[in-house]
């Protein structure tokens, strides 16, 4: 089942050779290792913390954290022109399920710099460009994600695609270095990301996020080894069933957005984020023009699953002032609400409910 998954894979992304993995963190430390890539990595500073953890895993020298368009919340090409000649790739994020609006001159330029594209699907399956093309086949390389939160959620897996043989060969190899799952690995990989979260929620609202890097940093250099593993096979049926579903899911996605979208018109302090057509929606997306930190913990305390990711990347792995402005501002004004399978009318309506009785 497992090759016929890959094939799957290979066939929906228009990509020759697909490999499934451990996760997107292993199969981003993987592309690294096998692009050869020893210096510098270039990635839009407001992403999951696992894309920076999984450079500093694969012996990369530094990160050039990249400023983002106010328009879709990807790699601003502008800011992207300043650092083309000093990173050796680019990895390129599909931020909350969008594919950015100037993918196109993003890849030629990166094509025409000789920079190769590691495409980060993580967050987007099912996602395509406005002229109906597939994501994850704009890079040298390109990963999925079937983690817990992902579109495709098995709590476990990844996938690694390309169109190039002798890269997808090293791949395999440098794959087979790495040990077999085992349910620790989750354990420990699951409690850094709640150090995580806990330390955003203790100091973030107080603009004093860097203050718990030190204990995050620390936490995370004694298990890094947990984050390298091979994908088990015995999670194949599963995601099998899920790829198959997909569909369903995003369709589900999107009756649950419109009824957002229903329930909270009329809202002046609040901005539902339009994805372009053709693109998943991941998380609900509202830019938050008043008292966002306020509704934030309110929606905390009545025990809503809700986040407000991502801040600025670099203020938790380096010592240097955040210089991405969009970056800043997207981190400072978002909530993200859940839209998966768990979510129905009745809690769209109670989530909708409460936002709006706070305001008023």
């Amino acid at each position: 089942m497992r090759s016929s998954i890959e094939q799957q894979l290979s066939n929906n992304h228009h990509q020759r050779h697909a490999l499934l993995t451990g996760s997107a963190t292993a199969s981003i430390y993987l592309a690294l290792k096998a692009l050869g890539i020893s210096g510098k990595v270039g990635i839009p500073n407001n992403v999951c913390i696992n894309i920076p953890i999984a450079i500093k895993m694969s012996g990369c020298a530094s990160i050039q954290y990249i400023d983002v368009s106010e328009d879709d919340w990807n790699i601003d090409i502008t800011d992207l022109e300043k650092y083309i000649n000093s990173i050796d790739v680019l990895i390129l994020v599909h931020s909350f399920g969008v594919v950015s609006r100037q993918l196109t001159k993003i890849c030629e330029l990166c094509q025409k710099h000789n920079v190769p594209i590691i495409e980060d699907c993580a967050t987007a399956q099912g996602s395509k460009t406005v002229n109906g093309q597939p994501i994850g086949q704009f890079g040298e390389v390109s990963v999925f994600s079937f983690g817990s939160g992902k579109i495709i959620d098995i709590e476990h897996g990844g996938a690694i695609l390309t169109n190039n043989k002798s890269l997808f060969n090293e791949i395999v190899r440098q794959n087979n270095t790495l040990p077999p799952y085992i349910s620790r690995n989750k354990e420990i990989v699951s409690a850094l990301g709640q150090l995580h979260t806990q330390l955003y929620n203790k100091y973030y609202f107080e603009g004093k996020f860097a203050l718990g890097k030190d204990e995050f940093l620390k936490k995370l250099k004694s298990i890094t080894p947990y984050f390298l593993y091979q994908f088990d096979d015995k999670y194949s049926e599963i995601l099998n069933k899920h790829l198959s579903n997909l569909d369903k899911n995003l369709s589900h996605r999107l009756k649950i957005v419109e009824l957002f979208k229903s329930y909270l018109r009329g809202c002046d302090e609040i901005e539902i984020i339009e994805h372009p057509i053709n693109t998943t929606y991941w998380r609900l997306n509202l830019r938050v023009k008043k008292n966002r930190d306020d509704l934030f913990k309110f929606l905390l305390s009545k025990k809503y699953k809700v986040s407000s990711w991502y801040p600025p990347t670099n203020v938790l792995f380096e010592n240097i002032e955040n210089q991405t402005t969009n970056c800043q501002i997207i981190g400072d004004s978002i909530i993200n609400l859940w839209i998966n399978q768990e979510a129905d009318e009745s809690y769209v309506f109670q989530i909708s409910n409460d936002i709006l009785n706070f305001y008023n």
